[in-house]
């Protein structure tokens, strides 16, 4: 793995999520990253995702900033990652903790 030059500068990539493909493959996912207002225009803050490996498998944290809570997904394959989190979003019967914090962003 190369080492990342420390002194590069970071270009942002403007209209890179709406150009993504995968979208149309995990539409609740995608809403829920992407979305910035509620079905009855009230402001919204978008969601989040992190991933990480726990003894080889897949894991992610998803956090609805919106609603101060988060839950968490495993699969063993990154496809798999997404779309268990896909189907988490929108399933009454996912199990969301509160977070400690309050989102200022």
């Amino acid at each position: 793995m190369k080492k990342p030059d420390v002194n590069a500068v970071i270009k942002p990539m403007p209209n890179a999520w709406k150009a993504d493909p995968w979208r149309n493959d995990y539409p609740n996912l995608s809403e829920f990253l992407s979305c910035t207002k509620w079905e009855n225009g009230e402001v919204r803050l978008t969601g989040s995702m992190s991933i990480f490996t726990q003894l080889g498998v897949l894991k992610m944290c998803i956090t609805d900033k919106s609603m101060n809570r988060m839950t968490f997904v495993e699969a063993p394959t990154f496809d798999e990652l997404l779309a268990c989190a896909d189907a988490a979003i929108c399933d009454a019967n996912t199990v969301w903790r509160g977070t400690s914090r309050t989102p200022t962003y």
